[in-house]
């Protein structure tokens, strides 16, 4: 309302360089990567994938630690090895482990998706980023084999929307036609809605 003290927040987008290149002689390529909000904002690993066990829920200890040391420990956002391990206890373990970065495999109901991870946790410091489910099960076939599938995986630093003028303009004028209709009431109208 007039009278008040703005506030305004500009946004940090992950940049369009961050993916991941897999080889191995039974699958390659470079796919784009989700990010996670917590941990290292940029890295740049290269090192084999070994996919993570987990023993049942509620403990959920990594059962594989010691294959994981120096490596991409790779695990699915899903449920499907019935441990009842949920996303966040998988997380949680194999930030104890001596892994050099963490990738998940996104979601079997939307699997061309790899996501952003919101929410900012102190407790993790490992590289993380996340692919889509179909990436996924391509590494988990490959590993099945067996064969050694060598992942490069890279996160560029964040790009500052502050920094681009025409995003300051657009939500500065979003805080000034909130202010002008109803003194702070709101856009609460079709009309209103439409000037914002």
């Amino acid at each position: 309302a007039d009278g008040n003290r703005p506030r305004m927040r500009m946004y940090v987008f992950p940049s369009p360089a961050n993916h991941i290149e897999v080889t191995s002689t039974a699958v390659s390529g470079s796919v784009n990567i989700g990010v996670f909000m917590s941990g290292p904002q940029n890295f740049d690993v290269t090192a084999d994938i070994v996919l993570a066990t987990f023993a049942a829920a509620p403990g959920c200890a990594v059962t594989n630690a010691a294959a994981l040391d120096g490596k991409v420990a790779l695990f699915e956002f899903d449920n499907t090895d019935g441990t009842g391990c949920a996303f966040g206890a998988r997380l949680t373990q194999l930030e104890g482990t001596t892994a050099s970065a963490i990738l998940m495999a996104y979601t079997v109901a939307n699997p061309n998706a790899a996501v952003n991870v919101t929410g900012f946790s102190p407790a993790f410091s490992r590289p993380f980023a996340s692919i889509s489910n179909a990436n996924g099960a391509v590494i988990k076939q490959a590993l099945a084999l067996p064969t050694t599938v060598t992942a490069h995986v890279f996160r560029a630093p964040d790009r500052d929307g502050a920094i681009d003028q025409q995003i300051v303009f657009h939500e500065f004028f979003h805080y000034v036609s909130n202010r002008l209709v109803g003194n702070g009431a709101g856009l609460g109208t079709n009309h209103a809605g439409g000037m914002g």
